[in-house]
C-alpha cells in the first residue's frame, strides 16, 4: 500500500497490479518570447483511469515547481502534452520538477475492477470526492545549470538488464543513458529515500560525468554525424563553462587519436568537477 485508504495508481507500492503504470518524461524544451514551454510524453495504460478521464469524472493536472513558485497546470490528457511556464516564475539557474496527477472532477463511486489489486476485496466500494486523487506519476526534473546537463536522459530497456550503462547518441534531443528496467526503478528508489542526500549527488555526477566523457571521444572523431542535434547545440553551450569552445576542443582533441587525459579534463571542467565535490561533501556528512 502507498498510504492512501483507497486504490491509488503510484509509481512505487502502488495499490494497482504490477503491469499498471503512469509516467511522465520530458521531451524537449523551448525558451520562447520570455516563456520555457516544456514538452511531455505521458504513459498510462490504465484503461479505468483513462475510462474516468474521457467521460469527465477525473481530470489530468500537472504540478509544476521552480525554485521560487509552485503551478498548477489542468490539461487534457494526451499522450503528448505542453506546458508553458512565465519567465518571471523561473530563475536563469534553476531546477523545474514536474508531476502528473489525475483528480477526481466530479463526486462518484470507485468500485473493485480486474486492475486493482486483490485485497480490496470483489465487494470493495468508495465514494470519492472532487480534488480527490486517482494517480500520481513519477517526478521528472529539468535542470537549469551551469552544467546546462538537461540534454542528458535516463531511459530504460529490460534488454539492459544485467549489462550497465549504455551511451546513445543517435536521437534528436538527447544523449540517452541506457539502462536496465531493474537499475532505473532501483535508481528512482534511492533518490525517494532518507540517505538520498548521501547517495544520489554521486550517482547523479557519476552517470553525467560518463555520458559526457562519452559523448566528447565521439565528437572529437566524428562532429559530421551529431553536429545538426538539438542536443548538441545544448552540449555546445554548456561546453562554454570549461572556457573554451566546442570547436576548440575538437582541434585540440585529435591528432592520430584521440587525447583522453583531455577529454577528461574537460568533462570533469562541464561538471564543475561536481564528481569529486560531491564525494567531498559526503563525507563531511558524518562530522555534522
Amino acid at each position: 500500500m502507498n498510504g492512501y485508504p483507497y486504490p491509488v495508481l503510484t509509481d512505487i507500492d502502488s495499490s494497482y497490479i504490477d503491469n499498471i503504470h503512469f509516467n511522465i518524461e520530458f521531451s524537449k524544451y523551448e525558451c520562447l518570447d520570455n516563456k520555457v514551454k516544456l514538452h511531455i510524453t505521458v504513459d498510462l495504460n490504465s484503461s479505468y483511469l483513462i475510462e474516468q478521464l474521457s467521460c469527465g469524472n477525473a481530470e489530468f493536472v500537472v504540478k509544476a515547481i521552480s525554485d521560487i513558485r509552485s503551478m498548477i497546470f489542468k490539461k487534457e490528457f494526451n499522450e503528448k502534452i505542453e506546458i508553458e511556464i512565465d519567465g518571471e516564475n523561473v530563475r536563469a539557474n534553476d531546477t523545474i520538477k514536474l508531476t502528473a496527477f489525475v483528480l477526481v472532477k466530479k463526486p462518484f463511486s470507485l468500485e473493485t475492477n480486474e486492475e486493482i489489486k486483490d485485497y480490496f476485496g470483489q465487494d470493495y466500494s468508495i465514494n470519492l470526492r472532487k480534488g480527490d486523487v486517482l494517480a500520481i506519476s513519477n517526478d521528472e526534473k529539468l535542470n537549469y545549470n551551469t552544467t546546462n546537463n538537461d540534454f542528458i536522459k535516463i531511459t530504460s530497456s529490460a534488454e539492459r538488464d544485467g549489462y550497465g550503462l549504455k551511451i546513445r547518441l543517435n536521437n534528436d534531443n538527447h544523449i540517452e543513458v541506457l539502462v536496465g528496467n531493474e537499475f532505473k526503478h532501483a535508481y528512482a528508489t534511492i533518490k525517494g529515500q532518507r540517505y538520498a542526500p548521501m547517495v544520489a549527488p554521486i550517482l547523479n555526477s557519476h552517470i553525467v560525468f560518463e555520458a559526457i566523457v562519452y559523448t566528447l571521444t565521439e565528437i572529437a572523431q566524428k562532429r559530421e554525424d551529431y553536429s545538426q542535434k538539438e542536443w548538441y547545440r545544448l552540449f555546445s553551450q554548456a561546453f562554454l563553462s570549461t572556457g573554451e569552445t566546442l570547436e576548440d576542443f575538437i582541434e585540440k582533441a585529435y591528432d592520430e587519436s584521440v587525447d583522453m587525459a583531455y577529454v577528461f579534463e574537460m568533462a570533469q571542467l562541464m561538471i564543475s568537477n561536481s564528481l569529486e565535490t560531491s564525494v567531498i561533501n559526503v563525507s563531511k556528512m558524518g562530522d555534522r
